[in-house]
Order: C-alpha cells, then structure tokens, then sequence
C-alpha cells in the first residue's frame, strides 16, 4: 500500500511537469492553503516510509489532478487504475508513465532532486496558430499566429503568443496552468495589459499538435466586440521563418498545409489535413456586439426604473456594510 501511493505521487509529480518535491507541494497549497502536504510529510510519503492520515489530503489531490473521481478513490484504487486515469486526463502515455518508475527516477524522487518532468518538457518548442479572424474587416479570413513554450521560473512553463496587426507585432505573454488534461494561458499584452486567455488540450508525446479555444476582443474593429474562436496549434521546426510570417490567410481549402510546407513541415499527402482543418475551423467565431447588449437592456432595464413598490418588488438589495 505505502509502495504504490508513492509510486502514484511521483506519476502526479512527473505529468504535472512538478520536477521537486516543493513545486508538488505547491500545488497542493494552490487548491488548499492548510493542504496537510507539506515538504517533510511528502518527502517520507515519496520514500514510501508513511501514509497520509487525513482524508483532506486525498480532496486536495484530486483537485490537483483535475479529477472529478472523489478523494476515496485516490486513495484505494490500484496503480493500474490510476495509470488509465492519468492517461485520460492527461494524455500520457504507458510508457512515459513507466519511466517514472525507472531506478534513477524513484532514486531522484525520493530524495527530492529534479528529475524528469514529464508531460510539460515535451510542450517546448514553437507553434504555428491558426483561428479565424475576428475584425470584421477580415470576416471569413484566418489569422496565422505563433505560439512559443518555453520553461518559466522553477517548474513553470511560459508562453508567449505574437500575431502581426496593423503592419506590426503584437505580443502576449503569460503562464501556463496545467489542469484535469488542458493547458490554461492568461496572456497580456506587456504594454497595453490587454488580456487574452487560451486554452488547449494538453496532448501526449510528441505534442506535434493542440487543439483549443482563444478568447479575447476584437482588436481591429470600430467597436470592443468579445469573441471566441477555435484555435489550431502545430509545432513547426523553423522558429525563423515563423516568426517573419504572421499575418492573414485566405481560407482556402490548403491554406493551412500550403503555410506549413513554408515553414518546413513536409506533408506527402495534404488532403485528410485540409479535410480536418475545414471541419474543425469553419464552423465560425463566436462574438457579441453592442447590438446585443443594447437588445437585452431595452428589455431589463425598465425593470429597474420602477417605482419604489416596484424596486421592492425586484429585491434590489443594497450592498451590504463593510465589517467593522
């Protein structure tokens, strides 16, 4: 029993990308600030030499894993169990999860040196981005984006996202947040602050593509337009030609295989990509203007211009008093 819950945690810590035993119990603080893990306890529950005793630790885990299986689950079933869980929601597969069980990767996770960390090492590299364009002076075009992931401070993975509007670059950068088999980035523009968020599906090895969703607004438009729109990342080998190539497609049936070839990924047969790209793309951006938003207010608004029985009525309660 001591044996295959140390074995479980150093499978979390490897696909966590978590290469220390301090990143791990990080984690644990992230989603429970008295999470019962700390450095001592885990040291000697990775060495196999003890057991947790509170329940907590078992609710704090799966929330860590992004599981919707309960505490008691984590707790009694078998590795084997535990693989095909981790496998669904991260992708990894049974041999990257044998390795954590390889002599140098017990040896480094007991006595808490870096080791390998897994999922999140196969993420580096640099991505070409495709999604469809948001301004309504491009409708029906696609943006072609770059993505870079590289290593962030101590175990965490960075990202930064350019594309190329108005004749020039724009930039946003951000940490990646690996949850329950996706990859969450809340990028900023570094000098306006402007948000975007983008997440992903987190992929297994060799993480040659990720599929997910970009949101933000629109930046070339006459008014802020939120939108949302599918998003189509695969990893290219020239960061060079890349990086001096952002701007709009034409959606053409091969705009997308026709990009990669320039940027050095070779496709003996286009087709069945171009068929999947087509799918996967053209169904639309999801976006709401200020014609919506005038629509519902001329609906709801009135209903807080009532008189004061009418106001009672609605239950518009004041805010209440700030303590002290």
């Amino acid at each position: 029993m001591h044996a295959e819950f140390a074995a479980k945690l150093r499978l979390t810590a490897a696909v966590l990308g978590n290469a220390t035993h301090k990143g791990l119990c990080a984690r644990f603080r992230a989603v429970n600030p008295n999470t019962p893990c700390d450095i001592d306890r885990l040291h000697k529950w990775i060495q196999g030499r003890a057991l947790p005793r509170s329940p907590q630790l078992y609710e704090d885990w799966a929330k860590v894993l992004g599981t919707h299986r309960p505490g008691t689950w984590l707790a009694t079933c078998s590795m084997n169990e535990f693989r095909d869980e981790i496998a669904l929601l991260f992708g990894a597969s049974l041999e990257d999860m044998h390795r954590t069980e390889t002599p140098r990767a017990r040896s480094e996770a007991v006595n808490g040196t870096p080791s390998d960390p897994g999922g999140l090492r196969t993420l580096y590299g640099t991505f070409a981005c495709y999604s469809l364009a948001w301004s309504p002076h491009y409708a029906g075009q696609l943006i072609r984006g770059a993505l870079r992931l590289e290593p962030g401070k101590g175990s965490t993975l960075r990202a930064t996202y350019t594309e190329a509007l108005f004749g020039g670059p724009v930039q946003m950068i951000g940490d990646v947040v690996l949850s329950g088999g996706t990859l969450h980035m809340l990028l900023r523009n570094p000098d306006t602050g402007l948000p975007a968020s983008m997440i992903l599906i987190m992929p297994g090895p060799p993480a040659s593509v990720l599929c997910g969703i970009l949101s933000s607004q629109a930046f070339v438009a006459h008014h802020a337009l939120p939108s949302a729109s599918r998003m189509l990342v695969v990893r290219v080998p020239s960061a060079a030609r890349l990086d001096t190539s952002n701007r709009y497609l034409d959606f053409s049936p091969s705009c997308v295989s026709d990009d990669l070839d320039g940027l050095g990924l070779k496709l003996d047969a286009p087709g069945p990509l171009n068929a999947l790209v087509a799918a996967f793309l053209g169904r639309g951006i999801d976006q709401v203007s200020p014609i919506d938003q005038a629509s519902f207010s001329s609906a709801l608004d009135p209903l807080y211009f009532l008189p004061a029985a009418g106001k009672a009525a609605l239950r518009i309660d004041p805010a209440p008093p700030e303590p002290g």
